[in-house]
C-alpha cells in the first residue's frame, strides 16, 4: 500500500519499482543496443568549416597536406 512505500528505505522502493517493471514490461538485453552503436549518441562534427565567402577550410586535418 502506499503508505507502506513512504516508510520503506529509498533502495528498497527502487528494488519494488524495478521488479513492477520488469513483471510487466521485460526488456531482453539482446534488444539494447549493443556497444558503439551510433544511432542514439551524439553526430559526429563536421570536418570542413565553411565560410561567409564560401571558402572552405578543414580545422582538424593536416595543415601541411596540400590538397590536388
Amino acid at each position: 500500500t502506499a503508505p507502506s512505500f513512504a516508510d520503506m528505505p529509498q533502495q528498497t522502493r527502487f528494488a519494488h519499482a524495478t521488479n513492477e517493471r520488469s513483471r510487466h514490461a521485460p526488456v531482453l538485453a539482446s534488444r539494447k543496443h549493443g556497444p558503439g552503436c551510433s544511432c542514439c549518441g551524439s553526430k559526429p562534427s563536421r570536418t570542413t568549416a565553411t565560410g561567409k565567402d564560401g571558402s572552405k577550410a578543414f580545422p582538424t586535418k593536416r595543415p601541411w597536406m596540400i590538397s590536388h
